[in-house]
């Protein structure tokens, strides 16, 4: 029998004697005054295998990309290139 559990986010990754690990939260009821962080709950934890976490990364990208063709997600937003002016001290740096 397979067990479902609903989170919210990942809290943290960590790679821990060989294995990745992957903290998961869910938000709390009750006010949050707009401070959703201060209403993280840890709901459980993913334990897998380096070559596990790969697959689940893979999967995770398919189904983004299949969102993405759907409509259901927006392409995310390129950054605007920074056009601060820099020092002349660092022009030679840059090129």
């Amino acid at each position: 029998m397979s067990k479902q559990m609903f989170c919210d986010g990942v809290e943290n990754i960590a790679v821990i004697s060989g294995n990745v690990r992957v903290e998961l939260f869910g938000f709390t009821a009750g006010a949050t005054d707009g401070k959703l962080d201060q209403n993280r709950e840890k709901t459980g934890t993913l334990v897998m295998s380096p070559e596990g976490f790969l697959r689940c990364c893979q999967a995770f990208e398919n189904l983004k990309q299949e969102m993405l063709e759907r409509g259901m997600l927006k392409p995310a937003s390129v950054p605007a290139k920074d056009n601060t002016p820099t020092s002349p001290n660092f022009a030679e740096a840059e090129a």
